[in-house]
């Protein structure tokens, strides 16, 4: 009888799974039906006896409910003697009241607890922010969507005390980098592991709808990122998604349309760059006037394009005379760029009752690029469901979708244009776009944007499924399982009619295709004995799987343009061909062990055991522990007269995590393809390309950390202040070997890194007064000093490739830029003693820090420069509130760090170049040099590459106004909100390029952004 009840049990949850998912698929929410028994009315009020507006109170495990109006009163029908009516209001406590035949409830709600009592994710589960015990920080989904963009991870940039985000790139669908706590290694991968609830998650975080998150935890020290063993190495973001929730169905929309414009360049006009021609001729001896001379302007380009005399000669009168303001001018920057386009659309649709709870989400955002043929776009959908089966039984999961399409020029167009001669119309006399502006071997800009395309799709699914046994009230089994797809196509086409100038266009295709899955067996005992102590033991047993497949082809010599690359077939050449596969796995077993006594002191134990399949055999498997105390001062009686802190805890932990971030066969040996000549002959054959190395093991990072949290005046400040030190050590790197080796290098566990930093976050309500007008502050700072302790060489600086024994991995190694030389006796008479040693030195030319100050510029007189690396980081984020309305902005800023101004040198006035002050005998700049004709780069023009790369932006102003509870809730609306935001609108920065983050050069321009948004739920 026993074996049939299970088996008629088993039949039940098997028949109420598949109902549920029909119900799913068909978008509807579970009912469940309502007695028609009595209607309950009443009020909800807070403790100070003002009503709430706007609570949602609904009959427990239905969909029945209503809001309370403006004067906090509601009413609600169909209520069975039995139920339970459950009141809830953002920022106070839930509350529950047996309805038991009452017509009349009223409610008193109290304000929620937060701070301390707050909920966050640590790994493999979850717990209260006053029993962390490592180095954990969180940002909430306000914080999130308050600074709108395609990444989630752009929007907490400066958010979070030693998490450095920074842009690399401003194209449309570009992602940012992110490191937590420095760079550790030098040839594996710095950057962190994203698990997305709960299953690690391959990439970055574009293909989340920001909307969809909940919160952002970061995981920083090894003693909270070791249950994630090697892929922890260098720190986990958890990410935690929305998911249904017992009540009333929730529909919510957010979405913005704003306006982008490029931060500008300032460049030469037409009428500068013809000055600048005539200089750089005359420093050449082929310019014999100290004023412009129609004759000599019409002969000194390097090709006699008629357009360019002809933008040249307005400047003249009939009568020889010059007037610069009549030279044309062609702004081939603002030619080449729009106004961008931006906009994000998000709906969602949340509910259930207590035995199903389920939701759905669709996003569409698109990008539409100030430059012209750049634009990104992405949909993606989201559906989410958990089952209460039985009280022993429950699974749920979540699946998602993302279609990503990108757009941009095959080329860079902007750099083009940003160097094209201004005297150079864009179009010829019969209209139409130049092929080469002035008869220059160079593409026109315009073209390239119009003509060459590069486009890349991509398709994602990837979802999260878990089922849960609760085997006792204190033990419980979880299995998750996590697959994720990814495929694509990437497109490449140059015409004929863009950069290729004439020549047969060029066209090729790539293709890919990627699985990653993660499957996880999870045991969780938690036990509270006398209500003293608490223990939570968690025990992992996990395998996690990838695999990448791709093609690719390239040809030359298509006989119609308009097919691009769909007909790779019908070309005169092929120029390439190739396939790429590779896999790697990661089999691992985990246990934590958590104790809590009394309230103050904690304790958390970890040990993780990974293999991975990148390594040699032998050196596969290896075991990061970690620990951590905490100690909350608050708690002791000593304590208690004191009535200040409401939390005070002291923490200090140590663990050591792995990295195998490597390619996946680098331990193996590889042969390439070479030719080999006999006589008139080819053939091909095959040598050995990389030496094995059969001890190849894990490069680990052993790290320490000190940490205070502290909260005072019921929470009104708080803030947290951790300092660590953190020891990388058997780096996974090249080492050089001797060419008669036949090898260039082999890859080894050999030298070592350190961080050590100080991180200060500081929250604070400074006002909050009775008229609900209320004032909140953030404030966060960031230190961390890097550098590399010993390579393979010990302590010996790698000059080659730059490394340096004490400095970060990124560091600039070069001549210094040390002023210009002057046309006077005194720097004549030192210019000579300096060319008599090999120099060239002359008057406005670049002159160079002499290190070791004996007259002579060699190699040795390179000195360390800077590093791309900032001192440190910090933000301001403030929020005023009143009436509905609320204001904030926020500020953030790099300091000390050094960028390379990548901006062409074409330094002689045949293309343009920068607006800037450089040397003539009438005007001795000491800032640029002169230019010289035949000399595209000045002599020694590296040193003036190096620039101070600091600077402080504005990144966000937000005005926003919410309509009041009384006037949305006539049409059942709980919230509405609109706002306008201004994105990036101010920076500082004594840069001179375009923008020292990820603007450093001329592929695409910074932005600064306009937009309207509403956020509004039913």
């Amino acid at each position: 009888m026993k074996k049939e009840s299970k088996l008629n049990d088993l039949r039940r949850s098997m028949y109420q799974l598949m109902v549920v998912i029909i119900l799913t698929l068909a978008g509807s929410f579970c009912l469940t039906a309502n007695a028609q028994n009595v209607t309950v009315s009443g009020s909800v009020k807070n403790t100070e006896g003002e009503p709430i507006p706007g609570t949602t109170v609904v009959v427990k495990g239905t969909t029945t409910g209503t809001i309370t109006d403006s004067d906090g009163n509601y009413s609600i029908n169909s209520v069975p003697d039995d139920a339970t009516l459950q009141f809830s209001f953002v920022g106070m406590k839930t509350q529950e009241v047996v309805a038991a035949g009452k017509t009349n409830i009223d409610v008193v709600m109290e304000e929620e607890a937060i701070g301390i009592e707050e909920v966050v994710a640590v790994g493999y589960g979850s717990m209260r922010k006053m029993d962390v015990t490592g180095a954990i920080a969180s940002v909430g989904r306000e914080d999130i969507l308050s600074n709108p963009s395609m990444n989630a991870v752009q929007s907490i940039q400066g958010k979070i005390p030693g998490v450095d985000i920074y842009s690399t790139g401003h194209k449309p669908g570009d992602a940012p980098s992110i490191r937590i706590r420095g760079n550790r290694s030098i040839n594996a991968s710095n950057s962190p592991l994203y698990v997305v609830d709960g299953i690690a998650f391959e990439g970055d975080l574009r293909d989340i709808n920001s909307s969809d998150i909940v919160s952002i935890d970061i995981l920083k020290d090894a003693s909270a990122t070791a249950i994630y063993g090697s892929r922890g190495a260098n720190g986990v973001v958890l990410v935690t998604t929305r998911r249904g929730k017992e009540g009333v169905a929730k529909v919510s929309y957010d979405g913005y349309y704003g306006i982008e414009i490029d931060n500008k360049l300032n460049m030469m006009t037409g009428a500068e760059i013809a000055e600048f021609r005539r200089e750089s001729r005359r420093n050449a001896g082929r310019y014999d006037s100290d004023s412009p001379v129609l004759e000599l302007d019409e002969n000194m380009f390097y090709y006699p394009d008629k357009y360019v005399i002809e933008s040249v000669s307005a400047g003249y009168d009939e009568n020889g005379t010059y007037n610069p303001s009549k030279v044309k001018s062609y702004d081939w920057i603002d030619a080449i760029t729009r106004l961008g386009k931006i906009q994000d659309h998000q709906v969602s649709i949340l509910g259930g009752n207590s035995k199903t709870k389920t939701s759905f989400s669709a996003g569409y955002f698109e990008n539409e690029g100030v430059v012209r043929g750049y634009g990104y776009s992405k949909y993606s959908l989201r559906l989410t469901i958990d089952q209460n089966v039985k009280s022993w039984f429950k699974f749920g999961g979540s699946i998602a979708s993302s279609f990503n399409l990108k757009k941009e020029p095959n080329g860079a167009p902007f750099s083009v244009a940003s160097i094209t001669n201004p005297l150079n119309p864009f179009y010829d006399e019969k209209g139409v776009l130049q092929l080469t502006p002035g008869g220059e071997i160079m593409p026109n800009a315009l073209r390239m944007a119009q003509h060459d395309v590069a486009e890349h799709k991509a398709k994602r699914f990837y979802g999260s499924y878990f089922a849960e046994f609760r085997i006792l009230e204190s033990l419980k089994y979880r299995i998750n399982f996590g697959p994720d797809y990814k495929t694509g196509r990437s497109g490449y086409f140059n015409s004929s009619k863009g950069s290729l100038m004439g020549a047969d266009p060029r066209a090729s295709q790539s293709t890919f295709n990627q699985f990653h899955f993660t499957l996880d067996n999870l045991i969780y005992f938690d036990k509270t004995f006398k209500n003293i102590h608490k223990i939570g033991i968690t025990v992992l047993q996990s395998i996690e799987e990838f695999k990448f497949e791709s093609m690719n082809g390239a040809v030359i010599g298509l006989p119609y343009e308009y097919q691009k690359w769909f007909n790779l077939g019908t070309a005169t050449s092929i120029t390439g061909l190739g396939s790429n596969y590779s896999q790697w796995r990661l089999s691992s077993f985990m246990g934590r062990i958590n104790y809590n006594f009394k309230e103050k002191y904690l304790i958390t134990l970890t040990g993780r055991y990974d293999g991975s399949s990148r390594l040699a055999e032998g050196h596969k498997y290896t075991f990061f522990p970690s620990t951590a105390i905490s100690w909350r001062i608050n708690e002791e009686p000593f304590m208690k007269s004191i009535n200040l802190f409401d939390n005070l805890k002291l923490r200090l932990g140590y663990g050591v995590t792995g990295n195998t971030a490597i390619s996946p066969y680098a331990t193996l040996g590889s042969l390439s393809r070479v030719v080999y000549a006999s006589g008139d002959n080819g053939f091909l054959g095959y040598a050995p390309n990389a030496l094995s190395n059969t001890k190849l093991g894990w490069e680990k990072t052993s790290q320490y950390n000190l940490g205070l949290d502290f909260s005072v005046f019921s929470s009104r400040f708080s803030g947290s202040v951790d300092i660590y030190r953190q020891n990388t050590n058997d780096l996974l790197l090249s080492r050089a070997l001797p060419i008669a080796s036949g090898f260039s290098s082999v890859m080894e566990n050999i030298g070592s890194t350190r961080n050590s930093g100080l991180e200060i976050s500081l929250a604070g309500i400074i006002l909050n007064s009775p008229s609900g007008f209320k004032w909140s502050t953030e404030i966060v700072f960031f230190a961390n000093k890097e550098e590399i302790v010993e390579l393979y060489s010990g302590k010996e600086d790698d000059i080659g490739n730059k490394w340096f024994i004490g400095h970060p991995i990124n560091t600039f190694y070069d001549y210094k830029f040390d002023g210009i030389w002057q046309d006077t006796d005194a720097d004549k008479a030192l210019m000579a003693k300096y060319n008599e040693n090999g120099s060239n030195y002359a008057p406005g030319e670049i002159r160079i820090y002499d290190r070791d100050d004996n007259e002579t510029i060699n190699a040795e007189d390179r000195i360390i420069l800077g590093t791309a690396v900032p001192k440190w980081t910090g933000s301001l984020n403030s929020r005023i509130e009143y009436g509905g309305f609320d204001f904030s902005f926020y500020a953030y800023t790099r300091q000390g760090q050094m960028v390379i101004n990548t901006i062409n040198a074409q330094y002689e006035g045949r293309y343009n170049f920068l607006d800037v002050d450089y040397w003539t005998p009438d005007n001795p700049s000491n800032s640029y040099p002169k230019p010289v004709d035949g000399r595209a780069t000045p002599l020694n023009y590296s040193a003036k590459l190096y620039e101070d790369g600091s600077f402080i932006k504005l990144k966000t102003v937000t005005l926003g106004y919410t309509l009041p509870v009384n006037v949305i809730s006539k049409i059942n609306m709980s919230n509405f909100r609109i706002y306008i935001t201004a994105q990036n609108p101010l920076m500082y920065t004594k840069f001179t390029g375009i923008d020292p983050e990820g603007a450093s050069g001329t592929i695409y321009p910074s932005t600064k952004a306009f937009m309207f948004g509403v956020s509004t739920s039913f």
